[in-house]
């Protein structure tokens, strides 16, 4: 996973996002 995304998109794509 790379961080060339949003903070949206990583927000989603981590445990923590998936969780909440």
């Amino acid at each position: 996973m790379t961080m060339r995304y949003t903070p949206r998109k990583i927000f989603f794509t981590t445990p923590v996002g998936a969780a909440a």
